[in-house]
């Protein structure tokens, strides 16, 4: 993977958007969750695989995956930032590179960052408070 562009570190108290996508038809399905800060053109991405795995979320399911994820901060890993059309895009991806199907979105507060880590609550579809790295 190429290198990563620097995560935009915004203050504790920035207010930005999420979506949670879950990316299917390939051989290692995951969610990638994206958020839209203010002022960058792209949306900072983390790849998140459920360990031990979960089935895909129907509804209610969602919080054993954050579940997970709050005591495994391992399993989300940054990836390549997307463009901002993923914020609402649902479907079939160009070149066979699967489909992804939008499972979560809303509002989130950044609690703490700094080059290491970025804090979060989520709301709207999901609440939950969650740790990812920052690179």
């Amino acid at each position: 993977m190429p290198d990563l562009p620097n995560l935009p570190l915004p203050p504790a108290g920035t207010a930005v958007r999420y979506v949670l996508l879950h990316h299917t038809n390939i051989p290692n399905p995951h969610y990638d969750l994206m958020l839209q800060i203010p002022n960058t053109e792209k949306l900072p991405t983390w790849r998140i695989t459920p360990v031990p795995p979960v089935p895909p979320p129907a509804s209610p399911p969602l919080t054993i995956l954050f579940d997970l994820l709050k005591d495994l901060p391992t399993s989300a890993e940054r990836t390549f930032d997307h463009r901002p059309l993923y914020l609402t895009f649902e479907g079939d991806l160009s070149n066979n590179r699967g489909t992804v199907k939008r499972i979560a979105q809303g509002p989130a507060t950044i609690l703490t960052s700094n080059p290491t880590i970025l804090h979060l609550s989520l709301t709207g579809d999901i609440n939950v408070e969650l740790t990812l790295p920052a690179s």
